[in-house]
């Protein structure tokens, strides 16, 4: 459930100030940020999918995730949902406040960059009204996850601190514990997201296929999944970062990489 932060360096904040348009700022800024952490960025595009997908480069790049192994960005987000459902009734303090944070989210209008249908109803502009109901949604690729516990979910499963860095903002945050960092790029508050790929022992063209085909979800199968609000140990909820994520719509294969403890052993 830890939540902490780190002050770029002044050179990185002015790095960020330098150039007439904003394109510029924002490679000046993440390339003084990839310096300063010895990380190199990698693009997985706009199509859709970007926080998975990003997780899932960074995942590989790092060895948590094997690169012979086909686990696709879907499969990230339903294993996500899986750890969600089994928050509910477990009494471990990060089930806990997961639980909190997605009934904070559930009465909130769904974003969703796709046509995709849910109960007879778009996805884009959705209010499941409930936590079963949210939790079907969000399943669905497209439908963008909000919250932090995404990052803590992300943590959890994986055994990794997840490192978040937006442009202009003076601070890194740092969710959850793990031997390992993996870190995440974004160009605004509310939008696309990209993996920042570690240069000590992987570079980044090693783990190109982890998000080659990102957009090739299976859109074959049902639907379920989660959502969010801060609270004592999360960043207040006026900072500048509401951690939006676009993605594509579809639903649900069986879990493939993480083995999770089935609903008693998480209490």
């Amino acid at each position: 459930m830890e939540y902490s932060t780190q002050e770029l360096p002044h050179e990185c904040i002015e790095a960020g100030e330098i150039g007439r348009n904003f394109v510029t700022r924002n490679a000046r800024f993440r390339s003084a940020v990839c310096q300063h952490f010895n990380l190199e960025w990698v693009s997985v595009g706009g199509t859709g999918n970007c926080f998975f997908a990003s997780v899932v480069a960074a995942l590989r790049a790092e060895g948590i995730l094997d690169s012979n192994v086909d686990f696709t960005p879907h499969q990230l987000r339903l294993n996500l949902v899986e750890y969600f459902r089994l928050c509910f009734g477990s009494t471990q303090p990060l089930c806990e406040r997961v639980v909190i944070e997605i009934e904070a989210e559930q009465h909130e209008p769904l974003l969703c960059s796709t046509h995709a249908r849910i109960h007879g109803e778009r996805l884009n502009g959705f209010v499941p009204g409930s936590t079963e109901r949210y939790l079907d949604a969000v399943a669905n690729n497209g439908v963008w996850p909000q919250g932090f516990h995404w990052f803590r979910g992300v943590s959890y499963l994986y055994h990794v601190r997840v490192a978040v860095i937006i442009f202009g903002n003076e601070i890194v945050r740092f969710f959850g514990q793990g031997d390992k960092v993996i870190y995440l790029y974004k160009f605004d508050a509310e939008t696309h997201f990209d993996p920042l790929i570690s240069l000590r022992d992987h570079p980044a063209h090693v783990i190109s296929s982890s998000y080659s085909n990102s957009n090739n979800d299976d859109n074959s199968l049902p639907a379920t999944a989660a959502a969010v609000a801060p609270c004592k140990c999360s960043p207040s909820p006026h900072e500048s970062v509401h951690f939006l994520t676009q993605s594509k719509c579809a639903a649900l294969p069986t879990m493939t990489t993480t083995t999770l403890s089935p609903p008693q052993q998480l209490q």
